[in-house]
């Protein structure tokens, strides 16, 4: 069995919240275990307090169980530690999510700075793929890749990226990593 850790926690727990606009601990104990991690109540809770700190995840308690939900990006339009303003869309936390894409529908497409925040969990068909994406034409900040699950498709993480870096779409190079 695999060591559980934040990052699983969190990676669960936001799949699950894309997936069913909620969850709760016990949700993401049981994908966790599917996943084959080691994977008890009162370390899932520890963890998802953690990750609901640091990503600003809504959550409601009812006395039974805690219900988590992404939060409205108008609740984060601040950085809460340095006090800083963020830019439309980005969830400021150490090396957490780095931006979040709302796409026309509304879904999220969740970008990371760092490929291990990715790698640590399956994804839903078991690989522990990921994307890479950069922008070749723009190597400045723009040329910084951002990596996202492989449950998105490539036009999604391209689109995901040239929004966020503002740079074209035609200029984004995407690697399927493993």
């Amino acid at each position: 069995m695999k060591q559980l850790t934040k990052t699983a926690v969190t990676y669960s727990a936001l799949l699950l919240i894309e997936a069913h606009e909620e969850t709760t601990t016990l949700d993401v104990k049981m994908q966790l275990r599917q996943l084959g991690f080691r994977a008890d109540q009162d370390d899932v809770s520890d963890f998802m307090m953690e990750v609901q700190d640091d990503l600003h995840l809504g959550m409601e308690d009812n006395g039974q169980y805690r219900t988590y939900t992404m939060p409205e990006l108008d609740d984060i339009a601040s950085d809460p530690v340095s006090g800083t303003a963020a830019k439309s869309g980005s969830i400021s936390t150490v090396n957490q999510i780095s931006e979040v894409y709302v796409k026309r529908n509304g879904d999220r497409v969740f970008a990371f700075d760092n490929s291990d925040m990715v790698t640590g969990v399956h994804s839903t068909d078991g690989s522990q793929n990921h994307w890479q994406v950069r922008s070749y034409e723009n190597q400045g900040n723009n040329g910084n890749p951002l990596y996202f699950h492989t449950d998105y498709s490539r036009d999604e993480v391209r689109q995901a990226y040239a929004h966020i870096k503002g740079v074209p779409f035609a200029d984004t190079r995407t690697v399927h990593q493993p």
